[in-house]
């Protein structure tokens, strides 16, 4: 959890912020403050390569981990928050996605969201 917010102080989080019942970082995705500071973030600095990278070079890490706790928390929070599209365009941050967090994104697309034509077009275009 400190190794998140150290890693990530743009998101101006702090241990106070986040849910007391979240334990570990896999629950603090879980935690609407952390995705609602996330997209507002996002909508005010979309061009900051530098910060996207490493955040999505982080979610990217958390999914490869191994642990299928992290793993189902991630898929099912920020990753089905993004692949609503409600407020971020997919095809403004896929760039900045790894091969798992894309596939993840394109899985809650598919299924979650029930639009298999959306996530056929943007796995293709994201994989060439």
């Amino acid at each position: 959890m400190s190794e998140f917010c150290n890693r990530f102080v743009w998101l101006r989080l702090k241990e106070q912020d986040i849910d007391p019942i979240c334990d570990g970082l896999s629950t603090v995705f879980m935690d609407s403050y952390v995705n609602e500071q996330f997209v507002d973030e996002y909508k005010k600095n979309p061009e900051d390569s530098k910060k996207w990278n490493a955040f999505f070079d982080f979610i990217e890490e958390m999914l490869q981990s191994g642990d299928k706790t992290l793993e189902d928390t991630i898929d099912t929070t920020i990753l089905e928050l993004l692949a609503a599209e409600a407020d971020i365009d997919l095809e403004s941050i896929l760039p900045y996605c790894g091969s798992k967090t894309r596939e993840s994104i394109y899985n809650s697309v598919r299924v979650y969201y029930g639009k298999p034509e959306r996530a056929d077009y943007l796995e293709h275009k994201y994989s060439l």
